[in-house]
C-alpha cells in the first residue's frame, strides 16, 4: 500500500502483540481501523498510520491476544438466570434450598418458579427429590434444570399440572427416577423425560431470550470471548423467538460477539422437518456477519452423573449398566452424511467412550463419502481413551471440551 492509500487508524496498540502465526511470532504493535487489523508489526510501521484522532495504547503488561472463541455455550438459555433462580454454583442442598427460598421472597407472584443450575452430584444415590422442593412449597409448581441441561428435578405441584404420577409411561429417549421397589416418581426426571415439563415452564418472548443474550454477550466480552457457538436446544417450539431475539439484536446493532448457531436433532425429532428448518435459518442469517446457522447438532448419549452417558464398559456403582445411545449408528450416519452433503458440518454431544466410538465411526463414513473442508466437531469427550484422540487428529475433528464438567465431589 503506497502512502496516497495509506489508511488513518482508529486505534493503534504498542506492547507484545500475539499473531498466532505458525511461529508463534510476537509483533510490536498492530494498527485498526474501521473495526479491521490493518498492520501487524513494529513501532515504526504502526506509526505511519498514526492521525490526529487516533486512539493509542500502550500495553505493558502481558500479552494482547486475538479474541477467544466459546466452542460450546447455550446463549439464549441465559434467560434461565435471567429470569429464574439461579442454583450455579452453589455448594449443598440446604444452598439450592435457600436460593429457591430467597428468590421466592423477592419475586411473591410468581405463579411457577424456575430455575437452573444444580449439580446432580450434590444428592445420593436417589437423585433431587420432590420431597426437598415439596418442604417448600406444594401451592406453587417448581421446575429446576441441572447445570448439564440433562435433568429436571420437580415438586408434586408440577407433576400434578401434567398429570405425572405411578402409572406414567416411561418416556423415549428419557428416564422417570421412580422409587426403589415401586412406580411412584421421585422428582428427578432424565433426558428425554424432563420434556414432559414444557407446558409447565414460563414462556418466554423474543424480547426476553433478546435480553437474555445481550446478558451473555456482556459476560463474554469481558472474558475476552469474541465468537461463540451456540448448539441451540430446548423444546423446538420456541427455535422461532430464540432466533428473532438474534435478528433483533442485530437489527439494533447491538451484537458485537460474532455468534454461530447449530441446530439440533433430538432423538425424538422428525429428520425431515430439522433438515428443513436448519436450512430455512441457514438462509434467512446466510449474510449476515454477527449472527450465521451453519451447523447441525446431534446427541450420541447422555451424562455420566445421570447414568445415561453411553460407555464401553459397566458404570462402576451400576454393574450390567453402560447408559444407552440416543441414536443407533445407522441413523447416525445417515445424518452426518445428510448434514455434509447439504454443506452443514456436525456438533456432536458425545461423553462416554462408546459414544465417540458412535460418532467417530459417523464422521469417517461420512467424511469418505463427501469431499469437503471439514470443521466437525465433538463437545464434551470426558470419557476418552487414547485412541480417540489418534482417529480424531487422522479425521480433523475439533475436540471441544468443557473443563467445568470435569469435577470430583
Amino acid at each position: 500500500m503506497d502512502e496516497t492509500t495509506k489508511m488513518t487508524a482508529d486505534l493503534i496498540v504498542y506492547g507484545k502483540i500475539y499473531t498466532a502465526d505458525s511461529k508463534r511470532s510476537l509483533a510490536q504493535a498492530m494498527a485498526v481501523a474501521d473495526g479491521k487489523i490493518i498492520y501487524v508489526g513494529d513501532r515504526a510501521g504502526a506509526e505511519r498510520y498514526a492521525g490526529e484522532n487516533t486512539q493509542v495504547i500502550e500495553h505493558d503488561k502481558g500479552l494482547v491476544i486475538p479474541g477467544m472463541t466459546e466452542g460450546h455455550a447455550h446463549i439464549s438459555s441465559t434467560t434461565e438466570i435471567v429470569y429464574g433462580v439461579s442454583l450455579a454454583n452453589k455448594e449443598s442442598i440446604d444452598d439450592y434450598v435457600t436460593a429457591i427460598k430467597d428468590y421466592m421472597a423477592s419475586h411473591p407472584d410468581e405463579k411457577v418458579v424456575s430455575g437452573s443450575g444444580f449439580e446432580n452430584g450434590v444428592f445420593g444415590s436417589l437423585g433431587p427429590t420432590a420431597d426437598i422442593l415439596d418442604d417448600i412449597s406444594t401451592d406453587v409448581p417448581m421446575v429446576m434444570i441441572s447445570e448439564d441441561h440433562h435433568s429436571y428435578w420437580v415438586n408434586s405441584k408440577a407433576m400434578e399440572l401434567v398429570g405425572i404420577d405411578e402409572t406414567t409411561a416411561e418416556v423415549p429417549n428419557g428416564v422417570i427416577v421412580r422409587y426403589p421397589g415401586t412406580s411412584r416418581p421421585t422428582g428427578w426426571f432424565k433426558e428425554m423425560a424432563g420434556n414432559l415439563f414444557s407446558a409447565v415452564l414460563p414462556e418466554m418472548t423474543a424480547d426476553n431470550f433478546a435480553h437474555a443474550i445481550e446478558c451473555y454477550q456482556d459476560i463474554a466480552l469481558s472474558n475476552g470471548v469474541t465468537i461463540a457457538f451456540e448448539p441451540m436446544f430446548d423444546k423446538k417450539q420456541n427455535y422461532d423467538r430464540r432466533f428473532a431475539g438474534y435478528a433483533k439484536l442485530n437489527s439494533e446493532g447491538k451484537l458485537k460477539v460474532t455468534f454461530r448457531v447449530g441446530y439440533t436433532l433430538e432423538p425424538v425429532d422428525d429428520e425431515d422437518y430439522v433438515f428443513a428448518e436448519l436450512a430455512k435459518y441457514h438462509e434467512k442469517f446466510r449474510y449476515v456477519p454477527k449472527i450465521q446457522v451453519n451447523t447441525l447438532k446431534i446427541f450420541a448419549d447422555g451424562v455420566v452423573e445421570g447414568h445415561t452417558a453411553f460407555l464401553r464398559d459397566d458404570y462402576a456403582d451400576a454393574p450390567r449398566d453402560k447408559g444407552e445411545p440416543m441414536l443407533s449408528q445407522e441413523r447416525t450416519n445417515a445424518a452426518v452424511k445428510r448434514a455434509l452433503d447439504a454443506g452443514y458440518d456436525v456438533h456432536a454431544h458425545a461423553i462416554g467412550d462408546a459414544a465417540i466410538d458412535e460418532v467417530l465411526n459417523a464422521y469417517e463414513y461420512g467424511q469418505t463419502e463427501t469431499d469437503r473442508d471439514y470443521r466437525n466437531a465433538i463437545t464434551h469427550l470426558q470419557v476418552m481413551v487414547p485412541e480417540h484422540v489418534d482417529r480424531m487428529k487422522s479425521l480433523g475433528v475439533v475436540a471441544v471440551t468443557n473443563p467445568y464438567w470435569h469435577f470430583r465431589r
